[in-house]
């Protein structure tokens, strides 16, 4: 007749969920033996596991793309910086005897603008670019130490402090130049 006389429905999970079913159908009776079935079952756990990888990834993707353009499209300058430098600079201040780093830097403008040479900007967004007045991210990048001005050290050494206190986040406010030295 019609239809199907064999028939199984191979649940596809991953992480005890179900994202789908993959179904075998034969018009034969007793065509699908508990070894094939058992068979199909295994590769439904990886098959499972493909496409809960898929979508993980697809996730990623999009959240990052979302971070991205809230990030590029802020009002407001944002920068990130890979900072180790700066953990290591003060892991040298304090192998040198330094024991109160904050101290050190209020008696040494100098040397926190030194530290400030140790930071490494990953990126900035376009709002970063209008205020400094660069005409790029490159052009930025490559001119990091000439925002820098004896002003700039109170906020750098706020910064830096919070560092090696082992602080998470700080706020202050800088005075920095732009790139045509406003």
């Amino acid at each position: 007749g019609e239809g199907y006389e064999s028939v199984a429905l191979i649940p596809l999970r991953s992480q005890g969920q179900i994202l789908g079913l993959l179904q075998l159908n034969d018009r034969r009776i007793g065509m699908l033996t508990l070894d094939m079935v058992q068979f199909f079952e295994h590769a439904g756990l990886s098959i499972g596991f493909s496409l809960a990888r898929q979508q993980s990834q697809r996730a990623l993707r999009e959240s990052e793309a979302r971070y991205r353009m809230l990030f590029e499209e802020a009002a407001v300058s944002l920068w990130e910086e890979d900072i180790s430098g700066v953990k290591r600079y003060i892991e040298i201040l304090r192998a040198a005897g330094v024991t109160d780093v904050c101290a050190y830097f209020l008696g040494h403008p100098e040397a926190v603008l030194e530290c400030a040479a140790c930071v490494k900007v990953l990126e900035v967004n376009k709002a970063t670019l209008t205020l400094y007045q660069a005409r790029s991210r490159d052009e930025l990048l490559l001119n990091f130490p000439s925002i820098f001005c004896e002003e700039s050290v109170p906020g750098l050494r706020e910064g830096f402090c919070a560092v090696a206190e082992g602080r998470t986040w700080c706020r202050h406010e800088a005075l920095n130049r732009r790139l045509n030295g406003e």
